[in-house]
């Protein structure tokens, strides 16, 4: 695995990376999120859930906003 990572590993392909990454990231912070924020009546939380507060959360959500948030 490490001379796998280590062939592999140079800037370019890096950087390719690190930009697809965070394109990724700011379709999910700008679209994706604030969707399924509002299935879920803004019941969202960065830090987790207990098994209540999932069963809650899909509730609220419904059919399509489960489908939403699984996309």
């Amino acid at each position: 695995m490490k001379n796998l990572i280590t062939k592999n590993a140079n800037g370019k392909k890096i950087l390719i990376l690190f930009i697809l990454t965070n394109i990724v990231y700011a379709i999910m912070l700008t679209i994706t999120i604030p969707k399924v924020m509002n299935f879920a009546g803004g019941m969202m939380l960065p830090t987790g859930y207990d098994a209540d507060y999932v069963n809650t959360l899909l509730n609220a959500l419904g059919t399509d906003g489960r489908n939403a948030y699984l996309l």
